[in-house]
């Protein structure tokens, strides 16, 4: 069977009670695809072992397929009967799972999971989401879910469901709506090649946190990127439609301004976090480019300023998104 993307789903918006997370758990069941939020961001989520399903993911969000997708999981038994975690992340899992720590492993030959959501590498991304909700609904549904970010493909990733909504109403079967994602940035990524970790996706855990658990020693050079070896690596991707100018000290004439501190007197846009709070900048960096966006085109500006970010902790995840988005629409 192959999924009709030309037909318009209904997008219910399910409450985050028993009742709406059993009826996720049964239209996932039934190869549909359900947004639920987790404490990174909103993830698209289908059955992990049904190819249909699946497709439709990448199908919904214009997705191409050499981008990989993570798989959620239940806890570290679930994990270990999809693939073979190294010693290394041992560590890792116990101080970081559940919660935004997402772990490439090699497949095992016995995985149920379908091959489509790997884009032909012998490894699958996954992780044990510590959100109520997600924790909730893997229960209720019994297996992995497959949920990258519940966005159109390149695109500003949801925090809040009505972000979700906006990019995906008529394209998914449902959303359960559950409020803001506390956190608002995406997992860390990380492998591990010849007993070292490398970190393949900057995130909500920050470099120093990994280091402070295994030690630098065990900490490898990054990854290139010249193959994407993990979701979250294409150099284009979290991109408002309008044209972004990084490290803005102050907006130019017909900018909307996204500021860290206080928006200043007279100026259009949202600041991030008034009182220069790094983590209030990543709860709210995807809704705020949502919102200034939503400025610049009902002022026909010319387009997006954004104040430096310092890149220390989660602030160097905050700049991964801020220049991944920058990448093909930036402003000189």
């Amino acid at each position: 069977m192959t999924y009709n993307s030309d037909k318009k789903l209904k997008t219910v918006l399910l409450a985050p009670d028993d009742k709406g997370i059993k009826k996720a758990a049964m239209l996932i069941k039934q190869e549909g695809l359900i947004a639920f939020p987790t404490e990174t961001v909103y993830g698209l989520g289908a059955d992990a072992t049904n190819r249909n399903a699946v497709e439709k993911i990448y199908i919904a969000k214009a997705r191409p397929q050499i981008n990989p997708l993570i798989v959620h999981v239940r806890n570290e038994e679930e994990a270990r009967s999809i693939g073979e975690i190294p010693a290394i992340m041992v560590q890792l899992i116990d101080k970081f799972w559940p919660g935004p720590l997402t772990l490439v492993i090699k497949k095992n030959s016995t995985s149920k999971l379908t091959k489509l959501l790997s884009s032909g590498l012998e490894t699958v991304a996954i992780r044990n989401p510590s959100h109520l909700i997600a924790q909730k609904l893997l229960e209720s549904f019994g297996g992995p879910i497959a949920a990258p970010s519940a966005n159109l493909s390149g695109k500003i990733s949801g925090t809040r469901a009505s972000d979700v909504l906006e990019d995906l109403d008529g394209r998914i079967d449902g959303i359960i709506n559950a409020g803001v994602c506390p956190i608002g940035i995406e997992s860390t990524i990380v492998c591990a090649t010849e007993n070292k970790i490398n970190i393949l996706r900057p995130g909500a855990i920050s470099y120093q946190q990994i280091v402070d658990i295994i030690g630098l020693e065990n900490i490898k050079s990054a990854s290139n990127y010249k193959n994407i070896e993990s979701p979250g690596q294409l150099n284009s991707h979290y991109a408002p439609d309008s044209p972004l100018r990084l490290n803005a000290l102050t907006p130019k004439p017909n900018e909307v301004f996204l500021s860290f501190g206080p928006l200043p007197l007279n100026t259009l846009g949202i600041s991030l976090s008034e009182h220069f709070d790094i983590t209030e900048v990543a709860v709210n960096l995807f809704s705020a480019l949502h919102k200034v966006d939503s400025m610049a085109k009902t002022y026909n500006a010319d387009g997006i300023a954004i104040s430096p970010i310092p890149n220390t902790g989660i602030g160097y995840a905050i700049n991964d998104r801020l220049k991944r988005a920058a990448y093909e629409n930036s402003l000189m």
